[in-house]
């Protein structure tokens, strides 16, 4: 049988502890959980209903910067049509680079290669180059929702 948190302080501790029990299921899009360093403070801001939406906890030999990032609910919304609009003007060409490109992410995050890493991250910087080469996919809808995220 579980005890019943009596103090306020034990009532903290329990839902820390659920909360926590949940941040340590999370991963991003390449399958990597929170880094351990930035944890306490996501689930800190979890607790205070802050909304997170990424975060990293800065690694001094490969991308030595910390941050939080955090949207409100309702941003968070808005971006996902906006992306999901952009994603239908897209041409099968840049929808393949973009696969690729976050197969490359993946493939960073798990070598511990420096020169393997050199050789990925020039390629992702050549394939960034050539996205860059395609007209930005424009309509009225996408224009407003992004007005939206800004406001």
């Amino acid at each position: 049988m579980e005890k019943i948190p009596n103090s306020e302080s034990e009532q903290k501790q329990v839902l820390w502890q659920k909360e926590k029990e949940i941040v340590d299921r999370i991963t991003d899009r390449l399958g990597l959980e929170i880094d351990t360093g930035i944890k306490d403070t996501v689930i800190a801001l979890r607790l205070l209903g802050i909304n997170t939406t990424s975060s990293h906890e800065g690694k001094i030999d490969r991308y030595p910067v910390t941050y939080i990032d955090i949207k409100s609910p309702e941003a968070i919304i808005l971006n996902k049509q906006r992306e999901q609009k952009i994603e239908d003007l897209k041409t099968d060409e840049e929808k393949d680079i973009f696969k690729e490109i976050q197969r490359l992410w993946t493939e960073i995050q798990k070598t511990e290669d420096k020169n393997e890493e050199k050789k990925l991250n020039k390629r992702v910087r050549e394939l960034e180059k050539k996205l860059g080469s395609f007209p930005y996919p424009k309509s009225q809808e996408i224009t407003d929702l992004t007005e939206m995220i800004k406001s």
